[in-house]
């Protein structure tokens, strides 16, 4: 007898499993035109006993596995049992085995797992049934011949790693026209393995439809860009070089051909990202953030900062201390109050970190202080209102020796603040507190 079997369960009780042999088994399933279920287990395995004890005894798991599979237990160390083991390929235990009625491997999974696990196995089988079983789409799969649907069909019934890769792959898989599909904008911005292949194609593809149909924008040309912008900080935070060159070279792509006007200013970051700015800002920040690169940073510091005070501001992000415009006056104080001091914060608060970081690697001469006072004040007016970048400034020209200029700051950002009708956030309220400090 190849399956050691167990004294019948009543329904209600469990998993019945059969008491005869493995011929036996694959007759029955041909008589009944079922799929037989396969438990190879040994009598030392702690995850097979638990199975065995918690899932096995459940009335729904019985239920199901009753009216649907013929049902049997094999010992994988048992005499016969070996010869199971070696000829299904078993390498860990517990396995869990459907098979057609000629003995061919339907899907097969490894260790313990919940009882809607399986439950929902007899959905896997449906779908590698249209494929001749696991190995013969598995086989498909790999030799990357298969069609879109077996693509995504495997990428259904796998997880983990093996699902992601799934994806990756239906995803290469499909026409150009399926791929750059406004339904298809989750799944893309849902791939966790990065794939150079998978996201120039999608590229590729995005360029022409830019610009056509604005809801095409909104959810797919910015939705991709979100999701290379997610790539890309992780890519800079993790020092990851080839990946960071990766993206550049698709952001290069995408703003070189027909998006040339898309190319984002570094002034509108807010709400968005470096994937949004321009190429230089980018290496500047993965410079900064990657202590391997200090050498080059203050050089490439240097040459942002003198081009990007030398460029010209557009009027929707100049900021003016006192509006003469009465209207525009009216208009800019009717706002929220955290609008206002919000605008330009995040190349600010970048600007801000850079100089400090210029100022820890440099010596504390007198050229190195004065360029770093007037980079301090340059982007403490490019919006005098934002109190997070006024703190970080004042406390820097403090450390630098500049404490008269810090307190003018101070003053002005309290005073400003007053007309916002905003002198009661509590950040304000810290810094009045650190400008009677100083006075």
């Amino acid at each position: 007898m190849v399956l050691v079997g167990i004294t019948k369960l009543t329904y209600g009780q469990g998993i019945q499993f059969e008491k005869k042999s493995w011929k036996e088994v694959l007759q029955l399933s041909q008589e009944l035109d079922k799929t037989v279920f396969v438990d190879v287990y040994t009598t030392w395995c702690g995850p097979c006993k638990k199975v065995a004890k918690t899932v096995f005894t459940q009335e729904k798991v019985g239920k199901f596995y009753n009216e649907n599979f013929i049902n049997a237990k094999i010992d994988g160390e048992s005499k016969e049992g070996v010869k199971f083991v070696e000829k299904y390929n078993i390498k860990s235990y517990p396995t869990f085995l459907y098979l057609d009625k000629n003995g061919d491997v339907l899907y097969r999974f490894v260790g313990a797992k919940k009882a809607k696990d399986f439950i929902g196995a007899i959905s896997k089988i449906k779908i590698v049934s249209k494929y001749g079983g696991w190995e013969k789409m598995d086989s498909i799969y790999h030799s990357g011949k298969g069609n879109p649907n077996l693509f995504y069909d495997y990428y259904s019934i796998m997880s983990g790693k093996r699902k992601e890769n799934a994806l990756n792959a239906f995803l290469k898989n499909l026409p150009e026209d399926e791929l750059m599909d406004i339904e298809m904008k989750d799944l893309i911005t849902n791939t966790t393995i990065y794939d150079d292949v998978l996201m120039n194609k999608v590229i590729d593809g995005l360029i022409p439809r830019c610009g056509v149909d604005k809801d095409y924008d909104f959810v797919m040309t910015f939705g991709i860009r979100i999701h290379l912008n997610k790539i890309l900080k992780k890519a800079i935070k993790n020092g990851n070089e080839e990946r960071f060159n990766q993206i550049m070279k698709l952001k290069h792509k995408f703003y070189s051909q027909q998006n040339k006007k898309k190319q984002d200013s570094d002034l509108a970051l807010n709400g968005r990202g470096l994937f949004f700015s321009s190429p230089d800002l980018c290496k500047l920040i993965y410079a900064y953030t990657n202590s391997s690169r200090d050498g080059e940073f203050k050089s490439i510091f240097e040459k942002y900062i003198t081009n990007f005070m030398q460029m010209k501001i557009p009027n929707r992000f100049l900021i003016e201390r006192e509006p003469k415009n009465p209207t525009k006056r009216i208009y800019m104080f009717a706002l929220l109050k955290d609008q206002i001091p919000s605008k330009l914060s995040v190349i600010s608060e970048y600007l801000v970190q850079m100089i400090d970081y210029y100022w820890l690697l440099s010596d504390s001469d007198k050229t190195t202080k004065k360029k770093c006072h007037d980079w301090l004040l340059y982007v403490y007016n490019l919006n005098p209102y934002n109190y997070n970048a006024a703190s970080d400034i004042s406390n820097l020209l403090i450390e630098m020796g500049y404490k008269k200029k810090a307190i003018e700051i101070l003053e002005e950002t309290v005073a400003l603040q007053a007309k916002l009708a905003n002198e009661k956030n509590k950040d304000i309220v810290n810094l009045q507190r650190r400008l009677n400090k100083y006075l």
